[in-house]
């Protein structure tokens, strides 16, 4: 065999083995991981960036200026109505950032030794900030017992619970009635130190199937106490820092206030989750069956009670919830 032939043949064994190992380094998983088996645990680091928290129905921090057409939307409104409450505006709550707006801004950059762009970013968030804190209160132990967390979004107060009684309550701010905060029973599935920017001090994430909520701290702590947010629960970053390490991941939270509704226009079986899987777990608790969780999620618990309504019934024994099974339980 010539010597091309052979250098050929050493370059086609070396790829081989190359694309061999990628195959099994992937199969592998991180660090070698075998294949098949569960991947590692992934556990939040401290000082996370908010950016990472955002999601499309989680609070944010957009930068405001003056474009035409002009902004517009509730962080317009909201810091018109805090303009208002500082003395730098008194136009109207139109929602929209227009000329006076930016005035409105720039009078309040001077006032704080900043460069009056009439730009709103997040340092400028954190001036209009300033004000209430929360009232210092000496260090509270932590509780003993198993912790939970109830949140009553009609009173805006959410209360820490120890093997169900309660402990300390807190003031909240809670979503506007457009943006509102989901009520139903969720647990907390990860938790970030300084998160910074919108979400303050402390960030506790909420399983939500439908959007990204959490219970968190706040550069606005002026909000507390209102309908402010895109459905999270803003508290005062001192109290969010006291509560941070009493919760575990997979602590119970308790959302009360307006009973869950969705409209069903799919077969929903086991695996599905959504606003309209958590009606169906309301209307089958009504019915006096064991739905679990009205947390959304389409889980056994909630199968093995349409099986039950089904069998009750004379139903197709399919644990799938379709227009028989949404007549039974009042769904239109």
């Amino acid at each position: 065999m010539d010597r091309a032939k052979r250098h050929c043949l050493r370059i086609t064994g070396l790829l081989c083995v190359i694309a061999l190992g990628t195959v099994l380094t992937r199969l592998a998983g991180p660090a070698g991981q075998r294949a098949g088996a569960p991947a590692p645990a992934v556990f939040p680091i401290a000082s996370a960036r908010a950016d990472r928290l955002a999601g499309p129905t989680c609070d944010d921090d957009r930068d405001l200026y003056l474009r035409d057409p002009p902004l517009a939307g509730d962080d317009v409104q909201e810091l018109q109505a805090r303009l208002i409450a500082l003395g730098f505006y008194s136009g109207p709550l139109n929602s929209m950032y227009d000329g006076p707006t930016a005035d409105a801004v720039k009078a309040l950059q001077k006032s704080k030794g900043l460069g009056p762009t009439g730009r709103v970013t997040g340092d400028l968030w954190y001036a209009l900030g300033a004000g209430p804190t929360g009232q210092p209160t000496p260090p509270v132990r932590r509780p003993l017992g198993t912790v939970s967390i109830e949140i009553d979004t009609r009173r805006l107060v959410l209360t820490i619970l120890s093997d169900g009684v309660p402990y300390k309550k807190y003031p909240v701010a809670i979503g506007k009635s457009t943006t509102p905060t989901p009520t139903g029973e969720f647990m907390i599935k990860n938790k970030w130190t300084e998160p910074g920017g919108p979400f303050g001090a402390r960030w506790m994430g909420l399983n939500v199937p439908w959007g990204t909520y959490g219970i968190h701290g706040t550069n606005r702590p002026y909000s507390i106490g209102t309908m402010a947010s895109k459905g999270c629960i803003r508290m005062f970053n001192q109290h969010v820092s006291e509560i941070y390490p009493w919760i575990n991941i997979g602590t119970h939270v308790t959302i009360t206030g307006a009973e869950p509704y969705a409209t069903v226009s799919r077969p929903l079986r086991k695996g599905a989750s959504g606003t309209d899987v958590q009606y169906v777990q309301f209307r089958v608790r009504q019915l006096g069956f064991d739905a679990g969780r009205l947390d959304g999620q389409f889980g056994e618990e909630l199968a093995s009670a349409v099986l039950g309504i089904q069998k009750f019934y004379g139903l197709p024994v399919t644990s799938v919830v379709g227009p028989e099974e949404c007549h039974i339980l009042g769904i239109k």
